[in-house]
């Protein structure tokens, strides 16, 4: 474990290129640059979060990216809701919610060769211990703490994710992207009947969720009734 590091996502990125073996773990105690999807930062505070980077060598075909992003979420939601007694809800793609906040947030980095994932970085950030959010977060975001009362020790809490991490990913390479849709869809209130927004487009869409593409892209029907997926930016609920 480092006391500090920029990201846990370069160390992890840059031992993979060195040859560094699948289920490499980079754990920092704080992020001085910590990031999620579409480059936005990570607050990332030391002695109260968790945030670690995993080094994966799936071999799958490059369009199942997507898919692994799916299982991540799926593995962090049971396995924050395993420690905690929580129920957690995952917002499409990669966002773990509590109380209709974010608590837990995944970023996923591949390398292809000939269309094969060979490397993938796996990057978690996970609000932990922190009494209260910092103010230009806290409407949206939540951690453990402030949503139960109760302080966690850290390590035991990334045992428990590590290891549902570890099953979802066994899902994905022997079952296949089916499954993890699947699992996905149980966990998950935003594939189905959820109004929302997409943010971050050169044109703003909303509507209402209608399932998942068999690749993993969130479907979304808009006021003329077409159904499209969603292939960029942010899913937000409408208000």
């Amino acid at each position: 474990m480092f006391d500090s590091l920029d990201t846990t996502m370069r160390e992890a990125a840059e031992r993979a290129r060195a040859g560094a073996p699948e289920g490499t773990l980079i754990v920092a105690d704080r992020q001085t640059a910590g990031r999620g999807r579409h480059g936005r930062s990570w607050a990332s505070e030391p002695g109260v979060g968790l945030y670690f980077s995993l080094v994966l060598r799936p071999r799958r075909p490059a369009p199942q990216m997507l898919a692994l992003t799916l299982a991540a979420g799926v593995g962090l939601a049971r396995g924050i809701g395993e420690f905690c007694g929580l129920t957690c809800d995952i917002r499409w793609p990669n966002d773990v919610m509590l109380e209709g906040r974010k608590l837990a947030g995944i970023l996923v980095e591949a390398e292809t060769e000939n269309g094969v994932l060979e490397r993938a970085i796996l990057g978690v950030g996970v609000n932990v211990n922190q009494e209260r959010m910092p103010a230009e977060i806290a409407p949206i975001a939540i951690s453990l703490r402030e949503a139960t009362g109760a302080e966690y020790v850290r390590e035991a809490l990334l045992e428990t994710i590590l290891g549902r991490l570890e099953q979802a990913y066994v899902m994905l390479l022997e079952s296949g992207p089916e499954a993890v849709l699947a699992a996905f869809r149980r966990i998950s209130t935003w594939t189905q009947g959820k109004g929302v927004a997409v943010e971050g487009l050169e044109r703003p869409m909303s509507g209402v969720t209608a399932g998942l593409s068999p690749e993993g892209w969130l479907l979304l029907r808009d006021e003329t009734g077409a159904v499209r997926p969603i292939l960029a930016g942010s899913v937000r609920p409408l208000d």
